[in-house]
């Protein structure tokens, strides 16, 4: 696991294993056309949501659900949601 504020998507893209995201557009569209499975961690927009459950529903990764606006969820506590879909996310990724 790497985390970084800032990272070249486009560059590290195809080197991942995993991407770990709020179900943005650009996140999400690089990480399906690289083949990179995804946990969407839906925050506010509604765009997140619908895009999560289509990540989901075509089985390119897993929706982390209830978390509500970062300020009030400490990102620590997505851990243990991250840590639920590490194997599934193994397991797509070797697919």
């Amino acid at each position: 696991v790497h985390v970084e504020r800032f990272w070249p998507q486009a560059e590290v893209m195809t080197s991942a294993s995993a991407t770990v995201g709020h179900g943005g557009f650009g996140t999400t569209m690089l990480s399906l056309v690289a083949g990179v499975p995804l946990a969407v961690i839906p925050l506010f927009a509604l765009d997140q949501h619908y895009n999560a459950a289509a990540v989901t529903r075509r089985g390119a990764g897993v929706t982390v659900d209830g978390v509500t606006h970062p300020s009030q969820f400490p990102p620590v506590n997505l851990l243990p949601a991250i840590a639920d879909a590490v194997p599934i996310l193994v397991d797509l990724s070797q697919a």
